[in-house]
């Protein structure tokens, strides 16, 4: 046997090698710019670039500046859509699951519809979209689990359901209502639950 390596796997280390080099070399606020420009898909594949790409593009800094060049240029800009089958007439209580999918308007509507990962997906509860913002959308089903997701990177976070404690002389009417933004003075994103009552005088 030779001792030398083979040409493929000594051309491909070169190669890894020559990629090294030439990432080190280029500064990173020109990297910064670049990756600004790009959509949310192949950020999400450059992460395992190496170390520092990935905490720059993790970064919250560098996520605020992504929403806010998406909003400025109107790019990566994405209608969701939900699908689901028709109720079984025979049994009300079961639904069938809902299915989400991406239209990317940037490309235009014409163009395949992109499916995403449903976190609440359920043979048993329907899921509904009750309101977005900046890229995220709070997400219910009929059994009230309730969370925020960004359906590009899949993350999401379950946000607490507490029942609301009221006063013996009021009751309860109907589902709650929530409300969805993002906070500019506290710059964080809130989900208001608000919850109607009525005296038992009425």
């Amino acid at each position: 046997m030779s001792g030398h390596p083979e040409p493929e796997i000594s051309a491909r280390k070169n190669c890894k090698l020559n990629e090294a080099v030439m990432v080190a070399s280029v500064p990173l606020e020109l990297i910064t710019d670049i990756l600004l420009r790009l959509p949310v898909t192949p950020l999400l594949r450059f992460r395992c670039v190496s170390r520092s790409w990935l905490a720059e593009i993790d970064g919250q800094d560098f996520i605020k500046s992504h929403v806010r060049r998406s909003i400025e240029t109107t790019t990566n800009h994405h209608l969701i859509l939900t699908e689901a089958d028709i109720v079984d007439e025979l049994d009300m209580n079961t639904y069938p699951p809902t299915r989400m999918f991406s239209a990317s308007l940037d490309k235009g509507l014409g163009q395949p519809l992109k499916a995403l990962s449903n976190p609440l997906i359920s043979v048993k509860w329907r899921t509904e979209i009750l309101g977005s913002c900046n890229g995220l959308l709070l997400l219910q089903n009929n059994d009230q689990d309730l969370v925020l997701w960004n359906p590009f990177t899949r993350r999401y976070k379950t946000m607490p359901t507490e029942p609301i404690d009221t006063p013996t002389t009021l009751r309860n009417q109907g589902s709650p209502t929530y409300g969805f933004g993002y906070d500019t003075i506290h710059d964080d994103y809130k989900v208001v639950r608000i919850m109607q009552c009525f005296s038992y005088d009425i």
